[in-house]
């Protein structure tokens, strides 16, 4: 700004005009969640899940009862899971369990957790991964998981998925959103929806940070041949004709301005933007993930067509969705009611290329998958711990240590600087 201050720009707050309120607030305790929880956690298959145990799973007890209501049902079937992912879902099935444990778990460059809100720990080495991978486990050996996917493709597991084939995974919303899209697409009636499951004695989960920055740094360097286009393209993108041309596409083709004056979209063209290659082609949100944008437009209206009034229509309302939330055992949109928290001190954090702090997170990254995976696999309780130590034997003689100080330090330093 004309201060010199460097601002982030954020689609929480910063970006309000005075009287606005984003339409997804995550600091706001009261409000119910529309989205997939942005931490990964257990999904199971509605309305089998009620079919089949006719309650919300809340524990690791009540999951493997769960499990066991499944395989009564369909355990002859052996095209049906009761559980299954994908070799790359590790980190994510790790990241799930701890928040399951209370933990409060962010990534840059590694999974770091935190239960004191002090100290900070790499995800594989925390005080209760063990308890949660030896969960996992006794899963595995029991029969529970099905026993390729510790190995299997992502294709492979999203075939599963969009087949309605899988009774329950643990991992991140990805799969989940492309599965229950391509379910919608084929008028299945089945979805994957989030549960808040919790260890023992744990009374809060911890969904994410509310102060995130964003996905997504834009970097200009001086060098650039292109800066001044660059900054025009930036002027414009933040412009109430950019955003619109980028959120919302052409007037009269992509959306349409109601007798309100409203934008909004008609049936059929959200039929047309169901097809996943309809925005890419149109090139509308092309951008979306490569720099912060703003939420509204100056005139106070959505910069981006998924909040249309049409989405909130009896028309245009996901109808497995809407049913979801007359079950008052499976709306899990109160569930993660207050469960976003905010600290700015644990985000961007930046560690220096070449740095042992940067070697130790590149090594670990390319290992700490098929590390977990192998814990899960092991044919025995005993191997289980075993494999453990040898896995946090490795991260540390991988040097993650450098890591997981250069993390705490960086932290401790910029609450001293916010006074917090």
């Amino acid at each position: 700004n004309e201060e010199g201050q460097l601002l982030y720009l954020t689609e929480n707050n910063d970006l309000l005009r005075p009287g606005e309120k984003h339409p997804e607030d995550a600091t706001d305790p009261n409000r119910a969640q529309d989205e997939l929880p942005w931490h990964s956690t257990l999904y199971v298959q509605y309305p089998m899940v009620n079919e089949v145990y006719g309650k919300r799973i809340t524990s690791f007890d009540e999951y493997k009862a769960a499990l066991d209501a499944f395989l009564a049902e369909y355990g002859d079937d052996e095209n049906m899971y009761a559980m299954s992912y994908d070799k790359d879902s590790a980190g994510d099935i790790l990241w799930a369990g701890l928040s399951m444990y209370g933990y409060k778990c962010t990534y840059k460059g590694g999974l770091y957790v935190t239960d004191d809100g002090e100290n900070y720990t790499y995800g594989l080495k925390a005080e209760k991964a063990l308890d949660w991978l030896l969960f996992l486990n006794e899963l595995y050996r029991e029969g529970y998981i099905y026993e390729e996917a510790p190995v299997q493709s992502y294709d492979q597991f999203i075939r599963q998925m969009n087949k309605a084939k899988v009774f329950s995974f643990i991992g991140s919303f990805y799969p989940a959103y492309e599965a229950n899209k391509n379910l919608a697409g084929n008028d299945m009636p089945q979805s994957y929806i989030p549960q808040k499951m919790m260890a023992d004695g744990v009374e809060q989960v911890y969904q994410y940070n509310a102060a995130y920055t964003g996905a997504g740094a834009f970097v200009m360097l001086n060098s650039s041949p292109y800066k001044a286009r660059i900054c025009r393209l930036l002027e414009y993108l933040y412009s109430d004709e950019g955003s619109i041309l980028h959120g919302w596409g052409i007037e009269g083709e992509d959306y349409y301005v109601n007798e309100d004056g409203i934008r909004d979209i008609t049936p059929e063209i959200a039929e047309k933007k169901s097809n996943e290659e309809y925005d890419l082609k149109r090139g509308i949100r092309a951008l979306y993930s490569v720099i912060n944008l703003p939420t509204f437009t100056t005139d106070g209206q959505p910069a981006f067509a998924r909040f249309a009034p049409y989405f909130s229509s009896e028309g245009g309302t996901d109808e497995r969705d809407a049913i979801i939330r007359q079950d008052p055992e499976f709306n899990w949109h109160e569930d993660w009611k207050g469960t976003f928290y905010s600290d700015l001190s644990e985000l961007d954090l930046v560690m220096q290329s070449e740095t042992p702090e940067a070697i130790a997170s590149a090594r670990c990254a390319a290992v700490v998958k098929d590390l977990i995976n192998n814990i899960i696999m092991a044919p025995t309780e005993e191997e289980c711990r075993a494999r453990y130590a040898e896995a946090v034997d490795k991260v540390n003689a991988y040097g993650i240590e450098a890591w997981e100080e250069a993390v705490n330090k960086q932290i401790h330093e910029k609450r001293e600087k916010l006074g917090m």
